[in-house]
């Protein structure tokens, strides 16, 4: 095998490398009470009353974001947030059991 074939193949066994480690951090479930309380007050301030269910910590692009299930007036969603209580997307997933 020639050298440039040898660093090239190299070079992509890397990247695969690399682009795999940079995703291996999957969600992961956490408990309510490790959630930071700048998350939860976010939360309860944009649904006051709602009941938290679960949460999960996940990393994206570095950056650690937090996805709390709640329920809010029969209403299921998934609240994704940032550590310091941006919140950054809110899911309808249904109604409460």
């Amino acid at each position: 095998m020639s050298p440039l074939l040898n660093n090239f193949t190299g070079a992509i066994l890397l990247s695969l490398i690399l682009l795999v480690s940079e995703n291996s951090f999957a969600s992961r479930t956490i408990r309510l009470v490790d959630v930071p309380s700048e998350v939860m007050t976010a939360i309860e301030k944009k649904f006051t009353g709602a009941k938290m269910l679960d949460a999960e910590v996940d990393q994206k692009k570095s950056k650690t974001i937090f996805e709390v299930e709640i329920c809010h007036k029969k209403d299921l969603y998934e609240v994704t947030s940032t550590k310091a209580g941006k919140i950054l997307n809110v899911d309808f997933a249904g109604t409460c059991a």
